[in-house]
């Protein structure tokens, strides 16, 4: 009896030093080669397509034109760029334009898929919004089918031949509310809620896919009656098998925002007040790489392109604490070798193995190449797309 209490005794310390469960997880594969995970949970402007970059072009008011969003393209190797319009002397000023996305569209994110833009249009006729797939030249647009009611906080995620659809405001100063994860196919036909949350202040912040699975971020917002001070309680990652269709609870922890490194198979994730945390996704072990610095950096978004992991502490900066805005470059060991400071709120978008993305208070598309992201300080201005014909 006291040996089968050892034993006993054992697997739960040995449970307790890992500080978590002994879940594990197995991300398979999807079949594709990028899912394009590694973008900022919040908003991300730019798309990444297999020579370059599409990205919205806010024009400054101030020009004296009439159409203020445009897409644009980004070359990969030379970095110039150009209006996705091929209309010949179009001056893209009006709706006309391929490149126009005009006020019913939202302008806070851009997706490429399988060899098309996708953009969100708002339609005030029945107050939904729907996704509208862009062909990449620009010189044809559909759409396709709604995604909900009218909302400038949708957030998508593409995967197989499916869209995964959430509202990144969620219940934040509401009551108790229901949230919810919608998967679409993208031929219309199959229209599921994959995953749901109640609870007051509920947000589902982030849906990011690894292969055969996506990975599910919770968080309930409150705010303090007598102050306008919120509060961030992160409420786990889930996982859903897109195979079995099932859904479950994976870290049971405050988590801030996750990535995952799938060659590795590790998930690195942020725990509000706390810090950096790498997790086996086979044992479920992990280890604390970076303590959180008071005041500075208790809630961050993290990223990773295969190198190295990226922190920032944009949203610890808006919503909870004023401080000076930061991205840390990030080894797999928790070294930092880099603090690149930015301009903002919302303001990195983060990226891909090739280039880190933000913009500045005039809206101007910000970036840092990753061959010198170890040392870099600054960030480098795209040129203006714009170069209209005398």
């Amino acid at each position: 009896m006291i040996k089968k209490f050892a034993c006993f005794l054992a697997v739960v310390l040995c449970l307790i030093a890992c500080g978590c469960s002994n879940k594990s997880v197995d991300v398979g594969s999807s079949g594709e080669d990028d899912l394009q995970p590694y973008w900022n949970m919040f908003n991300q402007p730019v798309a990444a397509a297999e020579n370059g970059y599409y990205y919205i072009y806010q024009r400054n008011i101030q020009d004296g034109v009439y159409m203020k969003n445009l897409i644009a393209y980004m070359d990969g190797q030379t970095k110039s760029t150009t209006i996705l319009c091929n209309k010949p002397e179009c001056r893209h000023e009006d709706e006309n334009c391929d490149a126009a996305l005009g006020d019913e569209y939202n302008s806070q994110s851009i997706y490429y898929y399988k060899g098309y833009i996708y953009v969100i249009k708002n339609d005030e006729s029945d107050g939904n919004s729907y996704l509208v797939q862009i062909k990449p030249d620009g010189s044809e647009r559909k759409t396709l089918f709604e995604l909900g009611t009218i909302s400038v906080a949708y957030k998508l995620a593409f995967g197989g031949d499916s869209v995964y659809c959430y509202n990144r405001v969620g219940g934040y100063g509401v009551d108790e509310t229901q949230e919810t994860v919608r998967r679409r196919s993208l031929d219309g036909k199959d229209d599921n809620i994959i995953f749901s949350y109640t609870a007051k202040g509920a947000q589902v912040s982030a849906v990011k896919l690894y292969g055969n699975k996506a990975f599910i971020l919770v968080t309930s917002w409150t705010k303090n009656s007598n102050s306008a001070d919120v509060s961030a309680q992160g409420k786990g990652v889930y996982i859903y098998d897109t195979d079995t269709q099932k859904t479950e609870l994976f870290i049971d922890k405050s988590v801030s925002d996750f990535t995952v490194d799938e060659n590795e198979g590790n998930i690195y994730y942020f725990v509000i007040d706390d810090g950096l945390y790498e997790q086996k996704l086979s044992t479920g072990s992990r280890t604390k790489l970076l303590e959180c610095e008071d005041r500075v950096n208790n809630y961050c978004e993290l990223s990773y392109d295969g190198q190295y992991l990226y922190m920032c502490n944009e949203m610890y900066k808006n919503m909870i604490y004023k401080t000076d805005s930061y991205v840390w470059v990030v080894k797999k060991d928790g070294e930092i070798v880099n603090k690149i400071e930015t301009a903002g709120t919302y303001c990195t978008f983060f990226g891909d193995d090739k280039y880190i993305f933000g913009t500045n208070k005039d809206k101007e598309i910000l970036t840092i190449s990753k061959a010198e992201i170890s040392k870099a300080k600054e960030w480098e201005k795209l040129e203006n797309p714009l170069i209209l014909e005398n």
